[in-house]
């Protein structure tokens, strides 16, 4: 009997089979192990591209801190405008927390006690709404920490904040993050472990800004895409007991093209399954699924991606989606006429730093410039 699909192509769901993190597990466990001999936390950052799997790394953690009888809050973190104001970031923060933490002695003492210092709880797990009068972003997450800790029952209580990069138009909340997790009366009264997520790209702009941000977050774990065996660990584990088989053909083509990004992963081998005939998928199913997966990808990313780049910068991105090959700035210059020959050669330089910074383009080494990967390249490749 063929079993529902057990691939989870949602950004964010966890999949059925974890490989590849094995590092970044150990270290989180030996932070938990050295916070409570410490009680002076190492906070710290998660950094990996789009769909590289920082969500579900962190809703791992959480389990594992839940395991180990801890509390844990997990704050998911939307995408902020300009329009937003610190004291908005800060206040979606406390409501995230507050959510977060299932089990809290004298909950209704602590709603009258959060509610004195500025803001009004219509429920736990309900909507936190602001009153006319409250203190600086700064005084009120302090206030909120020191008074959620003494109806925390935990000896340690592990905050994971998602995506802080859409905290990019107002950085200075990271500021306010960390002055308020230095602050004496913190350390020395409550026992917080925070554990980030960030692009790196993302992070790096918040370095840039307030440098001291970097040397408070010291304990940095990188994620990269899976590799050839932890990919192929990954399609065998999920599809076990299934009733559904991929040949060997078809396992090596997802790695080849994926190169083990998870999120690519999970959304290709999903259309595949969903392709499957009789239990089995082969070479035949392979065009079909791989269409579709383009098309999701298309619509999940790569589309709003592609919207970044002005006129001259696709340009650019057509040329490099036909060749392999890393290109450096010279390359493209002298193979740029062939597609257009009255480009601005002279600008190819400032077009590819843009496409760099617009996530479009990686830096390979200090010549060299890429796609950001292969399923953006055949994505290309079908719409150019």
């Amino acid at each position: 009997m063929i079993k529902p699909n057990p691939f989870t192509p949602q950004s964010g769901w966890e999949p059925k089979s974890f490989q590849g993190r094995k590092t970044q597990i150990e270290d989180f466990e030996k932070n938990i192990a050295s916070s409570l001999l410490t009680n002076r936390p190492d906070h710290m950052i998660v950094l990996g591209e789009w769909g590289v799997g920082k969500t579900s790394l962190l809703k791992l953690f959480r389990k594992i801190a839940q395991k180990k009888a801890f509390l844990a809050s997990f704050c998911t973190m939307s995408k902020f405008t300009e329009k937003d104001t610190t004291a908005d970031v800060v206040n979606l923060i406390i409501e995230e927390i507050l959510k977060g933490f299932p089990v809290i002695k004298a909950l209704g003492k602590l709603k009258e006690e959060i509610e004195g210092i500025g803001i009004s709880i219509a429920g736990f797990g309900g909507q936190v709404t602001r009153k006319k009068r409250i203190p600086s972003p700064q005084i009120l997450l302090t206030d909120v920490l020191l008074r959620l800790w003494k109806h925390l029952d935990s000896k340690l209580a592990i905050v994971f904040v998602d995506d802080i990069q859409n905290f990019d138009v107002i950085p200075q909340v990271m500021d306010i993050l960390r002055i308020v997790l230095s602050r004496e009366e913190l350390l020395s009264k409550t026992n917080y472990l925070f554990v980030l997520s960030s692009t790196p790209q993302g992070w790096n702009c918040f370095i840039d800004k307030h440098d001291p941000i970097g040397r408070f977050f010291r304990k940095r774990l990188t994620i990269q895409p899976l590799d050839n065996k932890e990919t192929k660990k990954v399609i065998t584990a999920t599809l076990k007991n299934t009733g559904v088989n991929f040949s060997t053909e078809i396992v090596d083509l997802v790695y080849t093209y994926t190169r083990g990004h998870p999120y690519e992963l999970q959304v290709l081998c999903s259309n595949l399954y969903e392709s499957q005939i009789k239990g089995l998928v082969s070479r035949r199913q392979w065009e079909i699924a791989f269409k579709s997966t383009l098309s999701d990808l298309g619509q999940d990313y790569f589309d709003s991606l592609l919207r970044r780049a002005s006129d001259r910068e696709e340009t650019i991105l057509q040329l490099m989606c036909n060749s392999s090959e890393e290109m450096s700035i010279k390359d493209i210059q002298n193979s740029i006429s062939r597609i257009d020959e009255y480009y601005p050669v002279k600008d190819v330089r400032l077009y590819v730093y843009r496409l760099v910074d617009k996530g479009l383009l990686r830096r390979k080494d200090k010549k060299k410039y890429q796609l950001i990967d292969n399923m953006f390249r055949e994505y290309l490749r079908g719409i150019m």
